[in-house]
């Protein structure tokens, strides 16, 4: 559908209507082509199209998810930083110190 800028503005409702039914409306300005009113997709985008989705599926070391973080967890609490943690008594229990840290300040 092609309407003018007068068209638009006399008739809107009828040109909204043509929109929402999935017509494309083309809006001219003294016979050359100024703006386009297209339908709104209401329509998911699909996860399964994102070139992210997926892109681990074939790493055999992630195989079995829970496996995985308990690896990933046990090389971390061999990092030297969390070993500092641990030997200093305030710290040795590090939920406990990280809410006492956030206490007034965040709800844990």
């Amino acid at each position: 559908m092609v309407v003018s800028i007068r068209q638009l503005r006399t008739s809107t409702k009828e040109v909204l209507s043509a929109v929402s039914r999935g017509e494309e409306v083309t809006v001219t300005n003294r016979g050359k082509a100024c703006a386009r009113i297209s339908p709104v997709n209401k329509q998911k985008k699909s996860l399964k199209n994102d070139p992210v989705f997926g892109m681990w599926k074939n790493r055999e070391d992630m195989k079995n998810p829970s496996e995985y973080a308990h690896n990933m967890r046990r090389q971390w609490k061999k990092h030297p930083a969390f070993g500092m943690l641990k030997d200093d008594p305030e710290t040795a229990d590090v939920p406990a110190y990280i809410r006492k840290i956030r206490k007034g300040r965040y709800a844990v």
